[in-house]
Protein backbone atom coordinates (compact mmCIF):
# COMPACT_ATOMS: atom_id res chain seq x y z
CA UNK A 1 0.00 0.00 0.00
CA UNK A 2 2.84 2.39 0.85
CA UNK A 3 4.54 1.65 -2.49
CA UNK A 4 1.33 2.35 -4.38
CA UNK A 5 0.82 5.64 -2.57
CA UNK A 6 4.42 6.67 -3.30
CA UNK A 7 4.02 5.81 -6.99
CA UNK A 8 0.77 7.80 -7.20
CA UNK A 9 2.40 10.80 -5.53
CA UNK A 10 5.43 10.64 -7.84
CA UNK A 11 3.26 10.27 -10.94
CA UNK A 12 1.12 13.18 -9.81
CA UNK A 13 4.18 15.36 -9.28
CA UNK A 14 5.50 14.34 -12.70
CA UNK A 15 2.17 15.19 -14.35
CA UNK A 16 2.08 18.60 -12.67
CA UNK A 17 5.63 19.37 -13.81
CA UNK A 18 4.76 18.34 -17.39
CA UNK A 19 1.69 20.58 -17.37
CA UNK A 20 3.73 23.48 -16.02
CA UNK A 21 6.40 22.95 -18.67
CA UNK A 22 3.80 22.76 -21.41
CA UNK A 23 2.17 25.95 -20.21
CA UNK A 24 5.43 27.86 -20.02
CA UNK A 25 6.56 26.68 -23.45
CA UNK A 26 3.36 27.97 -24.97
CA UNK A 27 3.45 31.31 -23.23
CA UNK A 28 4.41 34.49 -25.03
CA UNK A 29 7.14 35.22 -22.49
CA UNK A 30 8.89 31.88 -23.11
CA UNK A 31 8.74 32.37 -26.88
CA UNK A 32 10.64 35.65 -26.66
CA UNK A 33 13.15 34.55 -24.03
CA UNK A 34 16.61 33.85 -25.40
CA UNK A 35 19.36 32.07 -23.61
CA UNK A 36 22.90 33.19 -24.32
CA UNK A 37 24.95 30.49 -26.05
CA UNK A 38 28.28 29.60 -24.47
CA UNK A 39 31.15 28.50 -26.68
CA UNK A 40 34.94 28.63 -26.41
CA UNK A 41 37.08 30.95 -28.49
CA UNK A 42 38.66 28.92 -31.25
CA UNK A 43 40.27 29.61 -34.61
CA UNK A 44 37.01 28.40 -36.20
CA UNK A 45 35.03 31.09 -34.38
CA UNK A 46 37.59 33.75 -35.28
CA UNK A 47 37.42 32.80 -38.97
CA UNK A 48 33.64 32.25 -39.03
CA UNK A 49 32.80 35.88 -39.70
CA UNK A 50 30.90 36.22 -36.41
CA UNK A 51 31.94 39.57 -34.91
CA UNK A 52 33.88 39.19 -31.67
CA UNK A 53 33.39 42.11 -29.31
CA UNK A 54 36.04 42.31 -26.61
CA UNK A 55 34.49 44.09 -23.62
CA UNK A 56 37.61 44.06 -21.44
CA UNK A 57 39.35 47.23 -20.34
CA UNK A 58 42.16 48.94 -22.23
CA UNK A 59 44.59 47.83 -19.52
CA UNK A 60 43.57 44.19 -20.07
CA UNK A 61 43.95 44.53 -23.85
CA UNK A 62 47.47 45.89 -23.34
CA UNK A 63 48.39 43.10 -20.88
CA UNK A 64 47.37 40.13 -23.03
CA UNK A 65 46.89 41.38 -26.54
CA UNK A 66 43.67 41.08 -28.53
CA UNK A 67 42.04 38.64 -30.91
CA UNK A 68 42.85 39.60 -34.49
CA UNK A 69 39.83 41.27 -36.07
CA UNK A 70 37.96 41.69 -32.79
CA UNK A 71 36.10 44.87 -31.97
CA UNK A 72 37.19 46.59 -28.77
CA UNK A 73 34.33 48.02 -26.73
CA UNK A 74 34.73 48.29 -22.97
CA UNK A 75 31.64 47.73 -20.85
CA UNK A 76 32.96 47.78 -17.27
CA UNK A 77 35.55 50.35 -16.23
CA UNK A 78 38.58 49.51 -14.08
CA UNK A 79 36.53 50.42 -11.00
CA UNK A 80 33.54 48.29 -12.05
CA UNK A 81 31.48 51.25 -13.22
CA UNK A 82 29.60 51.20 -16.50
CA UNK A 83 27.60 53.48 -18.78
CA UNK A 84 24.73 51.48 -20.25
CA UNK A 85 23.55 54.23 -22.60
CA UNK A 86 27.00 54.77 -24.11
CA UNK A 87 27.57 51.04 -24.48
CA UNK A 88 24.16 50.47 -26.09
CA UNK A 89 24.77 53.30 -28.56
CA UNK A 90 28.08 51.71 -29.58
CA UNK A 91 26.87 48.11 -29.72
CA UNK A 92 23.90 49.08 -31.90
CA UNK A 93 26.29 50.71 -34.37
CA UNK A 94 28.30 47.47 -34.58
CA UNK A 95 25.72 44.66 -34.61
CA UNK A 96 22.05 44.29 -35.38
CA UNK A 97 19.59 42.85 -32.89
CA UNK A 98 19.22 39.68 -34.97
CA UNK A 99 22.88 39.29 -35.94
CA UNK A 100 25.07 36.71 -34.23
CA UNK A 101 28.01 38.13 -32.30
CA UNK A 102 30.34 36.95 -29.56
CA UNK A 103 31.28 38.75 -26.36
CA UNK A 104 34.72 38.23 -24.88
CA UNK A 105 36.20 39.20 -21.52
CA UNK A 106 39.01 37.85 -19.32
CA UNK A 107 37.29 34.77 -17.87
CA UNK A 108 33.75 34.72 -19.28
CA UNK A 109 32.00 36.22 -16.25
CA UNK A 110 31.53 39.77 -17.47
CA UNK A 111 30.70 38.68 -21.01
CA UNK A 112 28.01 36.36 -19.66
CA UNK A 113 26.45 39.18 -17.64
CA UNK A 114 26.54 41.59 -20.57
CA UNK A 115 25.24 38.85 -22.89
CA UNK A 116 22.24 38.19 -20.67
CA UNK A 117 21.61 41.92 -20.42
CA UNK A 118 21.69 42.29 -24.22
CA UNK A 119 19.47 39.25 -24.72
CA UNK A 120 17.00 40.91 -22.36
CA UNK A 121 17.16 44.02 -24.54
CA UNK A 122 16.16 42.08 -27.64
CA UNK A 123 19.45 40.89 -29.10
CA UNK A 124 18.59 37.40 -30.28
CA UNK A 125 21.89 35.73 -31.11
CA UNK A 126 24.41 36.50 -28.37
CA UNK A 127 27.39 34.21 -27.80
CA UNK A 128 29.34 34.28 -24.56
CA UNK A 129 32.93 33.18 -25.02
CA UNK A 130 33.18 31.07 -21.90
CA UNK A 131 36.56 30.91 -20.22
CA UNK A 132 37.30 34.23 -21.92
CA UNK A 133 40.71 35.24 -23.15
CA UNK A 134 42.30 33.06 -20.45
CA UNK A 135 40.76 29.93 -21.91
CA UNK A 136 41.62 31.00 -25.43
CA UNK A 137 45.30 31.50 -24.63
CA UNK A 138 45.38 28.19 -22.74
CA UNK A 139 44.10 26.53 -25.94
CA UNK A 140 46.80 28.27 -27.97
CA UNK A 141 44.65 30.82 -29.79
CA UNK A 142 47.10 33.41 -31.14
CA UNK A 143 46.65 37.04 -30.14
CA UNK A 144 48.08 40.22 -31.54
CA UNK A 145 49.48 43.15 -29.55
CA UNK A 146 46.95 45.78 -28.57
CA UNK A 147 47.32 48.84 -30.76
CA UNK A 148 47.59 51.88 -28.51
CA UNK A 149 45.41 53.84 -30.95
CA UNK A 150 42.67 51.44 -32.17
Amino acid sequence: MKKTRLIVVLLGAFAVSLMAAGHSLGSKEQATTFKVRHIPLTQELIHSGVPIIDIRTEKEWAETGVVPGSQLLTFFGEDGSYDVQAFMAQIQKRVGRDAAFALLCRSGNRSEKVGRFLAGKGFSSVINVYEGIQGATARGVPLQPYPSNP
